[in-house]
């Protein structure tokens, strides 16, 4: 509105007479005043219309995130859940490991046990195989003692045979005199105890005298 038209106004009513060029001029101010509100409006349309679209736009992002963040959820609540099932399986295995460190263990004893007592039979082994070489060299000598023995005696027998037999002259001898055989037998001299001793030298000792 125009200053003219403010002063207008503000004069009485008794004064002021409604003229043509009044109207005309109220008319085209309110025509303005009418443009400038609805490019106001327009622009307000305008500019609510952009904020809708951006509001759909924010919404709509807001729900592919939103799914998204149900996917991160669904893929976090599965990596917790093998995140405790791999926690359990090292749990078990560190059991596991653990016992398998007391039976080797128990199993390292057991070993070093049964190699001393594999260390104990050797060394017994060796001795005895010693014992053994030992009678085995005294046998060997007493078979050479024995065999020494049953030559002499082999030698010595054919003589004292000799002497044991009768010749038929001093049978006849025997006769005449009236003796008899038997009894000329038994005034031979005795057998020399010669084959009793090299029977008692060749028994072999007993090897667990040793």
């Amino acid at each position: 509105m125009s200053t003219e038209d403010a002063v207008t106004t503000a004069q009485p009513a008794e004064v002021t007479a409604p003229d043509a060029g009044a109207t005309i001029d109220d008319l085209s101010a309110i025509n303005s005043r009418v443009d400038e509100l609805a490019g106001t409006i327009s622009a307000i349309q305008t500019a609510f219309q952009q904020k809708s679209d951006e509001l759909a736009n924010a919404q709509s992002l807001s729900d592919e995130l939103q799914t998204q963040l149900g996917a991160l959820t669904a893929a976090n609540d599965d990596l917790q859940s093998s995140l405790e099932e791999k926690a359990k399986a090292l749990a078990d295995n560190e059991a596991e490991l653990v016992a398998l460190r007391e039976a080797f263990g128990t199993r390292n004893q057991e070993f070093d046990a049964l190699s001393a007592q594999l260390t104990t039979v050797e060394g017994k082994a060796e001795d005895a195989a010693a014992a053994k070489a030992a009678l085995d060299a005294r046998v060997q000598a007493l078979n050479a003692d024995v065999d020494v023995l049953l030559a002499q005696y082999a030698e010595a027998e054919p003589a004292d045979a000799t002497d044991d037999v009768a010749t038929p002259e001093a049978a006849d001898a025997a006769v005449t005199e009236g003796e008899s055989p038997a009894e000329t037998a038994e005034s031979a001299p005795a057998e020399p105890a010669l084959a009793d001793a090299p029977a008692a030298e060749a028994a072999p000792a007993d090897p667990m005298d040793t």
